[in-house]
């Protein structure tokens, strides 16, 4: 095969560009060092043979059926190494960079197979498109491999680089070599203009994995990825547990997909799927290349792959439970990549007529299975796998389709052989164990209670006094702390599920003296103290939980009552007093909330207890001078088109009967609240909120939160934060450009939650 330069060179011009997206299997981070460069460099592309999508895409078309993997590009056969192709340049101080750019006109997006990697320690690799919207990398040593490849993901455009830096101290000690580039005849990320039904290329009647059908399968969801077969078309597959609990990247699908492939050139995509029920848009950045198989067989159709790693934690991804259980189960359930589209969820029937495989139909209004769909995963009733998809065929309207399902009891002992069978890989202790329930790596081994108590209306805690927790049983004394100085004092243990505690809390009111809570007093709002020994029991369990208290003087209140906070952003108030006050006023100045400045960045907050229901008016004041208390008194002016408060500055609030942040927002004596609100159903009682005046995003109620990403229309990761599950978290976007985003947040149970918001 040969290949044509370029008849004019293209000039690129490498002046310090910003990647919008960047992704890897499993890639090491940083930039590619050629954005850095401030001169000209030239870059020869070669052209690759020419392909015809249409005609690519007819032909798939005229030999469909199920019994292979959803072809989506073209592959052809290369030799380009850096021996052969490309060319170097060498830096000043000794380094050197290698690149090389390739063209294949019309393609949606290019991947490749290098037949040769091994890299030094200090090398990096990275493969970019023309106008730097897209890259992979950096691969380094650590991606080396025993069989010497490397499979790479996709990468936007028709013209890509691949940028090779290697340090002076390991010159000449590089192995790299392309064995082959796939030109995408298919446009795989299928980035519309706009949210519209069939984002994907499957069916409509296909149901999206986060949509409510999918619910109570969202443990099974994580298990389920998308394989890239040889660098040009796509299976279903799961990754699946064993009897040791010990966390194998085995990988099951069908054997009618890999063929007679040793797996090497194969690279497992997790997480391609909508954030949301409606389609949106997909990440595409996680995933693990090359693989080994590890046994396959005909007669029920799969094959067990091994990772050539396991997934990082990021990927959160979940090691399905099975059964080799000879009956039927009473629901099948498939999850899988139809027509190599996103994550898609259906329900079988049973249609009996058990040979080597489950004989399932879908039900009614629950999906379907498609080409592309071979290798899925389906659970029973109790979430375990029993089988993957071999074949069938059918559209959304054809009542007559029939799926067939090898088999997992007829693939347990297979051919007899560890080549030909499931048994000595998934139970390598040999337990012979009838069923297997999911692994999950990233779960805590015991769920964090955290006790809290709020002091902050005691007015005899010594300065500088002890606050404790007493546990009795094992009897123990724990200190806890008020980290945020505002009064509220915590403290964290791990503790086993099932364990039954009865604790007391005590604090210092002098040098020398310590309390507990003994006294009864009257209680609060309608809700009792403690009783005369001051002990509250409480089981623990399989979750982690807080504890909240509020002490009154010495009455002790566990609160069922809803916690209501106001957070004002006074930025942009001219006129506070430098260290004057600010309050939030329920009626008359003679109920009235302090509000503080905790983290100096201009945003007040109070916190306190009101009991549901209750209807409350409420309005804020602030100090401008050294004796002058100033609240929110006649009209102002319109605030870009929003309404400031009324005459007085009063607005009413119906205390909800759970938690609730208020986030305000001052102009002056014009104070505007959020201008969109979002409920997030998976995440009760969180709310997010977009303030389009202060370009932020905040959610509040999230303790539950572990980790938010937001993405733009068009799939690009571009804000990614842990945020360790705080109650109120604020997500600066005056980066971000006017358009749809989706906000994509995982829970602390490992669920999905997306909510999209317009800017």
């Amino acid at each position: 095969m040969s290949f044509r330069a370029c008849s004019a060179c293209l000039l690129i011009i490498l002046f310090y560009f910003s990647p919008q997206h960047a992704r890897g299997q499993i890639a090491h981070g940083g930039t590619p060092y050629g954005y850095a460069l401030k001169s000209a460099v030239e870059i020869s592309f070669l052209t690759m043979p020419k392909v015809d999508n249409n005609a690519m895409i007819a032909r798939d078309a005229y030999s469909w059926n199920k019994s292979g993997p959803y072809n989506f590009g073209e592959k052809t056969r290369v030799n380009l190494g850096l021996d052969n192709s490309g060319f170097w340049r060498t830096l000043e101080n000794g380094d050197r960079i290698w690149n090389l750019g390739i063209h294949s006109s019309g393609a949606y997006s290019i991947n490749l197979i290098f037949s040769e990697y091994e890299l030094p320690a200090g090398a990096r690799l990275f493969i970019y498109n023309e106008d730097r919207s897209d890259y992979i990398g950096g691969f380094d040593y650590r991606n080396n491999k025993a069989h010497g490849k490397l499979a790479t993901s996709l990468v936007r455009g028709e013209a890509i680089i691949i940028e090779y830096y290697e340090p002076a101290s390991a010159k000449g000690l590089g192995k790299l070599r392309v064995g082959s580039v796939t030109h995408a005849y298919r446009d795989v990320y299928k980035v519309a203009k706009s949210l519209i039904p069939g984002f994907g290329a499957a069916d409509p009647c296909t149901i999206n994995v986060h949509c409510p059908q999918g619910d109570e399968w969202q443990d099974e969801n994580r298990s389920v990825l998308m394989l890239m077969v040889n660098g040009s078309g796509f299976c279903s597959a799961t990754l699946v547990n064993n009897s040791s609990n010990d966390g194998s990247p085995y990988v099951l699908t069908a054997n009618h997909c890999i063929g007679n492939n040793d797996g090497s050139e194969f690279v497992s995509l997790f997480n391609y799927e909508s954030p949301v029920c409606e389609n949106s848009y997909p990440r595409i950045d996680q995933t693990v290349s090359g693989t080994v198989v590890r046994a396959k067989n005909k007669a029920s159709d799969f094959a067990l792959l091994e990772m050539s790693e396991s997934p990082p934690a990021n990927y959160n991804a979940l090691y399905s439970g099975w059964t080799r259980s000879l009956t039927p189960p009473t629901r099948y359930i498939c999850i899988g990549h139809p027509s190599g589209d996103m994550k898609k969820w259906n329900e079988e029937v049973h249609r009996g007529k058990e040979f080597g495989y489950w004989r399932t139909s879908p039900k009614l209004s629950s999906g379907q299975t498609e080409y592309g769909s071979s290798g899925s995963g389906v659970w029973d009733q109790n979430g375990r796998l029993v089988g993957q998809l071999y074949g069938g065929s059918g559209w959304c309207d054809d009542v007559n389709l029939i799926n067939y399902w090898g088999r997992f009891d007829r693939s347990w002992e297979g051919g007899g052989s560890d080549s030909t069978g499931l048994k000595n890989w998934l139970d390598p202790a040999g337990t012979d164990s009838m069923y297997v329930d999911h692994f999950d790596p990233n779960a805590s081994s015991n769920p964090e209670i955290t006790f809290q108590l709020n002091m902050a209306y005691v007015e005899d805690l010594f300065e500088g006094g002890v606050v404790r927790l007493h546990i009795e049983e094992p009897d123990a004394w724990v200190a806890m702390t008020d980290t945020s100085g505002d009064g509220v004092y915590t403290c964290t243990l791990d503790l086993d599920p099932g364990t039954e505690l009865s604790y007391f809390f005590s604090y210092q009111n002098g040098s020398d003296s310590v309390n507990d809570y003994l006294d009864e007093r009257p209680g609060l709002l309608g809700k009792e103290c403690v009783d005369d020994e001051g002990n509250r029991t409480f089981t623990v369990e399989a979750r982690n939980q807080t504890l909240p208290a509020v002490l009154f003087a010495s009455c002790l209140v566990y609160p069922e009552l809803p916690e209501i906070t106001y957070q004002v952003d006074m930025n942009e108030v001219d006129d506070l007093y430098e260290g004057g006050g600010v309050w939030v006023s329920f009626g008359n100045w003679d109920n009235w909330w302090v509000m503080r400045d905790d983290d100096g960045d201009g945003i007040y907050t109070a916190t306190g207890l009101l009991e549901t229901g209750t209807n409350v008016k409420y309005f804020f004041g602030y100090q401008t001078g050294p004796n002058d208390n100033s609240d929110y008194t006649g009209e102002k002016q319109q605030l870009r088109g929003l309404e400031c408060a009324n005459a007085v500055g009063f607005r009413l609030l119906t205390v909800p009967d759970s938690d609730l942040t208020i986030p305000v927002v001052v102009y002056g004596t014009c104070r505007q609240a959020i201008t969109q609100v979002f409920d997030l159903p998976d995440v009760e009682p969180a709310s997010l909120f977009y303030n389009a005046i202060n370009d932020q995003v905040l959610i509040s109620n999230a303790s539950e939160v572990e980790h938010i990403e937001v993405f733009s229309i068009t799939g690009q990761l571009l804000i990614d934060m842990d945020v360790n599950r705080q109650e109120t978290i604020q997500i600066n976007t005056n980066s971000l450009k006017k358009g749809v985003f989706v906000v994509r947040l995982r829970l602390e149970n490992k669920r999905i939650q997306g909510v999209k918001f317009l800017k």
